[in-house]
């Protein structure tokens, strides 16, 4: 059974602090992590009922540091051979659609993103294939809304096609579980997200888990448009978007009115507020961020530019944007402002948000369960397993946005089996790599990139938050650069450069007794 609290946070995979403003929030996160039972690919379990009282903190997994190519699992439950929808998905059709100007995204985000699925990849097997929620109350709970994004980020980078399978067959076995929470109605936003799981993973969302998602939330509709009621939706308006893109994706004609209720959300400044009808629209950028891509499923092109114009208006010169919470600039808020912006054609806004994600990724500078994983913030890039805990859950949404994903258009398309880990030496580090070279400054925001990505980011500038740290500038904790680390030792370089100095030097000198000019 799943964790009684918090539910929304279960239902969309995202900090407790996210959807806080309707939903109970849980205890401050422990540093409680269950011990990886299982190697990468371990057979998929149903979720076992844990016990209420607290865990007590286990000691970090050990794992060996990741080879350059990791094979894929070499054990799996068999997967159920995909089904094909009843109707076709529009997410296959979404390259060739109008209303999706998709931006291109370089080889560095590319080659980045195929590092944190590895993270990924191996967090997901380490608990059994799905990813964990960690409440102070009542300990670790399966999380089938964080283990969805997970899958759709692996999706999104090509990769980690075994440990996507795997976790998709997981969510399937505990879909019940999680769509119709015991004692309430069936959920709007799980079933939603669900549907877009099945669908992007080739399955029928139509005989996904036991249930027809697609009649499912048909049936929630109101004559108002809203899907269902605080009953279903918990009064979370993020939830009305995954429930407009779910049906998208299955070829559902959407009710016009599901659209123009999401857009009652709408506040004066374009955001969008993250409580359905709450008294004041105050604008949340994790809702908006969520609405623009639905209103761009749901052809709402004008109210989507809105959204996107207000999104890009709250990002700070760094490339990233604070959520509603307090929490300031995080991994997790500017992913899903990089979907919105990849999805919307912003492809300035894009580079800029990937340029800050990119800094936040856990290198070789770090022990090897960390590596390729995204920090939530600067200020939690230290290695404790509570930092670790966030990471679990920013990663996901911070990929996905990095590779240009979004949740209308991801696919699975012929992933490779396995992932990638990060490069590095046999023996990590105690401390920060220099890098080899310094990387150029980033594109000006009013410049489109040229599809090469970001090599940097503009220097970091003080926000309401406090200075900003980008890729090439040290956070708080003193962490280095976010692109990878190759692990090699400087001293020998230092040595020759000063080697070719001195015979430099030399050369000249000799040239000018000699009366030769340059």
């Amino acid at each position: 059974m799943l964790a009684p609290l918090p539910l929304a946070a279960l239902l969309l995979g995202m900090p407790a602090a996210a959807v806080a403003e309707t939903t109970p929030t849980p205890s401050a996160t422990t540093s409680a992590t269950p011990s990886p039972s299982a190697t990468v690919g371990a057979t998929p379990t149903t979720a076992a009922t844990p016990s209420p009282a607290p865990t007590t903190m286990p000691s970090a997994p050990a794992t060996p540091p990741p080879s350059t190519s990791t094979p894929g699992p070499t054990a799996t439950a068999a997967s159920p051979s995909p089904t094909a929808n009843a109707t076709p998905s529009r997410a296959v059709e979404a390259a060739a659609d109008p209303a999706f100007s998709r931006v291109a995204v370089g080889s560095v985000q590319e080659q980045q993103a195929d590092y944190a699925a590895h993270f990924l990849a191996t967090q997901l097997a380490a608990t059994g294939n799905h990813l964990n929620y960690p409440d102070a109350g009542y300990g670790v709970w399966p999380d089938p809304g964080n283990t969805i994004d997970a899958v759709l980020a692996l999706d999104a980078t090509g990769t980690g096609g075994t440990a996507a399978a795997a976790a998709t067959d997981w969510v399937e076995a505990n879909l019940e579980e999680y769509v119709e929470y015991p004692g309430t109605p069936i959920s709007t936003g799980g079933t939603g997200k669900a549907l877009i799981l099945a669908d992007a993973q080739g399955r029928d969302p139509r005989a996904f888990g036991g249930y027809d998602l697609v009649a499912e939330l048909r049936d929630l509709v109101t004559v108002e448009g809203r899907f269902g009621s605080s009953d279903n939706d918990y009064a979370v308006t993020i939830n009305q978007a995954l429930a407009i893109i779910g049906l998208q994706r299955a070829g559902v004609t959407l009710p016009a009115a599901s659209v123009d209720f999401l857009a009652e959300q709408q506040c004066a400044d374009g955001g969008v507020r993250g409580g359905i009808g709450a008294a004041t629209c105050t604008s949340d950028p994790d809702a908006t961020a969520f609405a623009a891509q639905a209103f761009l499923a749901g052809g709402d092109t004008a109210r989507a530019a809105r959204a996107l114009d207000h999104l890009e208006s709250r990002q700070r010169a760094d490339g990233a944007l604070t959520n509603a919470t307090g929490e300031g600039a995080n991994a997790n808020t500017t992913g899903l402002a990089a979907q919105a912006f990849a999805l919307g054609g912003r492809a300035p806004a894009h580079l800029r948000a990937t340029s800050f994600i990119l800094g936040l990724q856990w290198g070789c500078d770090v022990p090897s369960q960390y590596r390729g994983g995204i920090a939530f913030s600067a200020d939690s890039r230290t290695a404790t397993t509570a930092n670790l805990e966030k990471g679990i859950r920013a990663t996901p949404q911070a990929v996905l946005g990095l590779v240009g994903g979004a949740l209308p258009t991801v696919v699975a398309d012929d992933l490779a089996a396995g992932t990638v880990a990060t490069p590095c030496a046999a023996s990590s580090p105690t401390t920060t790599p220099t890098p080899t070279s310094t990387p150029s400054a980033s594109a000006s925001p009013t410049t489109t990139p040229t599809g090469s990505g970001p090599t940097g980011s503009a220097p970091g500038t003080p926000g309401t938050d406090g200075p900003a740290a980008g890729p090439d500038s040290p956070d708080a904790q003193g962490s280095g650069p976010g692109l990878a680390y190759t692990g090699a030792e400087p001293t020998l370089p230092l040595v020759i450069a000063t080697l070719l100095l001195l015979a430099g030097a030399a050369t000249i000198l000799v040239a000018r007794r000699r009366g030769v000019h340059q």
